[in-house]
């Protein structure tokens, strides 16, 4: 086999270990981590934080004390307090209302006016904690109930097909040696 030809199949199998890698790592942040964590993904499913949050992403949230959201952070809350809908936008003021309780005023990146009604602290989701590009496709096209065990098997297959992949090459490179040393007159 030429030199030429060695490299192009070591590049395509480092090509392949590293997509795979890729792809493996993108499936344990989606599902194992957040599981392990208490933390929650959700798919950004409209434009209303583009540049930030591109359609797509996963977000992954993580619940925090009332008292220590700030101005700034990103949060994924409830459009009305006890409905599964949910928005993820920054905050842009807080303040206390006529209850004494603490609101935040948030609003998308991409929005030009500030969302119309105050989150409460009972909606609040989570505040962002990091986000996984593309990620989030998954979970639109699968139901979020089997999105953490889906993420997790195609993780564990992943790893397991590039183990295999791996093996075999360095199985392959052991013969290659073998048989090039017996050609030489060496035997082993």
């Amino acid at each position: 086999m030429t030199t030429s030809r060695r490299i192009k199949r070591w590049v395509r199998r480092a090509l392949c270990f590293v997509i795979i890698t890729g792809a493996a790592a993108a499936a344990i942040a989606g599902a194992v981590l957040p599981r392990l964590t208490g933390a929650t993904g959700y798919a950004v499913t409209s434009g209303s934080m583009e540049q930030t949050l591109p359609i797509g992403s996963l977000v992954v949230v993580r619940p925090v004390a009332p008292r220590d959201i700030t101005v700034g952070d990103i949060i994924t809350y409830q459009l009305r307090s006890g409905e599964p809908e949910v928005a993820t936008h920054r905050i842009i003021s807080s303040g206390v209302g006529t209850d004494g309780d603490i609101r935040w005023r948030t609003q998308g990146d991409a929005n030009s006016t500030a969302d119309p009604i105050p989150v409460r602290a009972e909606q609040i989701k989570g505040v962002m904690w990091y986000v996984v590009p593309w990620l989030g496709y998954m979970s639109i096209f699968v139901g979020a109930e089997q999105k953490a065990s889906l993420l997790l098997v195609v993780g564990v297959a992943l790893l397991g097909y590039a183990a295999v992949v791996w093996s075999l090459a360095i199985r392959e490179r052991r013969i290659t040696v073998r048989d090039t040393t017996i050609l030489r007159g060496n035997t082993p």
